[in-house]
């Protein structure tokens, strides 16, 4: 078995040897349940951006570049949908 983080959860199959050691025999990640389909909402309705890493914080001209970009792109005011996806993927 490779080494696991700290935290992640795992079941496994084993038994304690002589030197007080837990061999494991198997493991199993745990699947995610059924999940239920959406239903469809007539409208626009609202939506949830998920932005990560675009260190938004830092008071720099890129950040403000940054910033700006994604407020185009999120009010459909940038390229289309392929450009902004772009756009916001990439990292220096």
């Amino acid at each position: 078995m490779k080494r696991l983080l700290t935290g992640t959860i795992i079941a496994c199959l084993g038994a304690e040897t002589s030197s007080g050691d837990f061999e494991v025999f198997e493991y199993l990640y745990p699947g995610l349940p059924p999940q239920k389909p959406l239903e469809e909402k007539e409208g626009e309705g609202e939506w949830i951006a998920l932005v990560s890493g675009l260190e938004m914080g830092n008071s720099s001209v890129v950040g403000d570049l940054r910033s700006e970009l994604l407020v185009e792109w999120l009010n459909g005011e940038l390229g289309d949908e392929n450009v902004g996806f772009l756009l916001l993927l990439h990292r220096d």
